[in-house]
């Protein structure tokens, strides 16, 4: 979400080798693979797949991201794709729901998380434009007593790619997709949030002074990166609480179908 790698394929090798992930080594990976699917990795790649760690670990990352491509992982099969077929209808809050996320003068999601047609399914269906910005975000201090990082490092996002030289990208992270966002928890870049409804109301109140997280019954603490956050499209879109439950409910049409019945009541 921060921009560090350029391709699918980069992204895809980093959560095992990652110290606040996985926190493995090639080495065990390629270990796990090779005893479990040694035979499909030398059909696929050759014999030589196993010469050396870096040329094996190349063709399980790449195998990951080519799945990652195909309909088996993203199918598509949400309630929201099967009102878009006229497959099934929107609850009178659902509908609700993806009005206020179209309506330029109320939630205004689609600005950044643009939504689907029947015309362009493909090129629009993971609802994000693939843009960034800093939302304004607080800093998780769980994850940061946990990660080494210190109390003290700022998490400049996109701005920490030495390929970024723009002052205002401080703090910016990339338009998150909206598939089976209803079961994906915590949200955030930082996973700051438990509630998808917390996600809203901090979109909607973040600015508005005696706003309360819903999570701590504690006034929003400060973005982690204020300067650049951004404040026009965000933190006072004065929805009411049934607005803000008509947009989370909209949103839980986003879950793949297999994924429906682990949607939080």
């Amino acid at each position: 979400m921060d921009g560090r790698e350029k391709n699918l394929h980069g992204q895809a090798g980093q959560p095992f080798l990652n110290p606040v992930e996985m926190q493995t080594l090639k080495s065990a990976v390629v270990a796990k693979a090779r005893k479990k699917h040694g035979d499909i990795l030398r059909d696929l790649y050759g014999e030589a797949v196993f010469d050396t760690i870096d040329r094996a670990y190349n063709a399980i990352t790449f195998s990951i991201s080519e799945f990652e491509k195909t309909e088996e992982f993203s199918p598509f099969d949400s309630k929201f794709d099967r009102v878009l077929k006229g497959e099934d209808t929107f609850t009178a809050q659902e509908a609700l729901g993806l009005t206020l996320f179209k309506a330029e003068d109320k939630g205004n999601c689609a600005a950044c998380h643009t939504v689907p047609t029947l015309a362009n399914t493909k090129q629009e269906s993971t609802f994000t434009d693939f843009s960034y910005d800093n939302l304004g975000v607080p800093r998780n201090d769980i994850v940061r007593g946990l990660n080494g990082k210190g109390y003290e490092f700022v998490d400049n996002g996109l701005f920490q790619n030495p390929l970024v030289n723009d002052a205002k990208l401080k703090g910016a992270f990339r338009v998150s997709t909206l598939r089976n966002i209803a079961v994906t928890a915590p949200y955030m870049h930082n996973g700051i949030f438990k509630d998808l409804k917390t996600v809203v109301h901090f979109y909607n109140t973040r600015d508005v002074d005696g706003a309360l997280n819903p999570e701590t019954w504690d006034p929003w603490r400060a973005s982690e990166v204020d300067a650049t956050k951004n404040t026009e499209e965000l933190g006072d879109l004065k929805l009411t609480d049934a607005e803000e439950d008509a947009l989370v409910a909209f949103m839980k049409t986003l879950t793949d179908s297999r994924y429906e019945d682990l949607i939080p009541d």
